[in-house]
């Protein structure tokens, strides 16, 4: 399932089953803990969404999230920019970034999931013209 955040403490925090995540202020910037045998923080991170954003695709990853057969009626990732107003180029960085492994190729097509995912992303963070 998603994670979940709630106001927590200094940041925000959500429960998993391999334990909690954690986004909190360090300095300026925003930093994720992540749970495992030793607890990771990783930082750098403009808003506290960036950072909950990589909180779910570690989530994800851990719970080995599965892979789904691309439809035609799904739009590729040129098509998908287009229709946010960013370049290509913008939109396979995000993949490479949120996505690891996933092919950016320009006749990859994006799942509703990740769109949505990509539209909550560019909803909160202001992109340069």
């Amino acid at each position: 399932m998603y994670l979940q955040w709630s106001a927590g403490g200094d940041g925000y925090e959500a429960t998993a089953t391999e334990g909690t995540y954690r986004v909190l202020p360090r300095g300026d910037e925003w930093c994720l803990e992540r749970p495992g045998a030793r607890t990771t923080r990783i930082g750098g991170f403009s808003t506290p969404a960036e950072a909950m954003a990589w909180g779910a695709d570690l989530h994800a990853v851990q719970r080995g999230a599965v892979a789904r057969e691309p439809q035609p009626g799904w739009p590729t990732v040129a098509e998908f920019a287009r229709e946010l107003g960013l370049a290509a180029s913008v939109l396979r960085s995000w993949l490479a970034v949120h996505e690891p492994g996933s092919s950016g190729g320009p006749r990859r097509r994006l799942d509703p999931t990740t769109r949505e995912r990509i539209r909550a992303y560019y909803a909160s963070v202001p992109v340069a013209s």
